[in-house]
């Protein structure tokens, strides 16, 4: 399970597009404060975060912060229950629609298509 967005990374040489975003961690998951807080990672695709010891493009390139109604609505027991996914798959639905930070910006990864 993944998500797919094309992004071009002055880093890499002639403009190659990193476009492969993983789960990386649960940075935080706090029921009692309603907040959830999960990382995923930058790749430049699929087969390059398949091989075994390779390092993301951007670690931790992406923020996921999901708080009161949003975290109710994501994260909570319910939630999960109702959608009948873990917290990583919920995660990655959450993305495409709350709020991502990542160095461009701060917006959904709406476009992102599942991987």
């Amino acid at each position: 399970m993944a998500l797919s967005k094309t992004f071009t990374l002055p880093e890499l040489p002639d403009g190659v597009p990193a476009s492969y975003i993983r789960y990386n961690r649960i940075e935080e998951m706090d029921r009692r404060r309603r907040l959830a807080v999960i990382l995923f990672d930058l790749y430049v695709d699929q087969a390059t975060a398949d091989r075994p010891g390779s390092s993301p493009q951007r670690p931790s390139a992406f923020r996921l912060r999901a708080s009161g109604a949003d975290f109710d609505a994501w994260f909570s027991n319910e939630a999960l229950a109702a959608a009948e996914v873990d917290v990583v798959a919920q995660a990655y639905r959450a993305a495409r629609v709350l709020t991502v930070d990542w160095w461009e910006r701060s917006a959904p990864l709406s476009d992102a298509e599942d991987v």
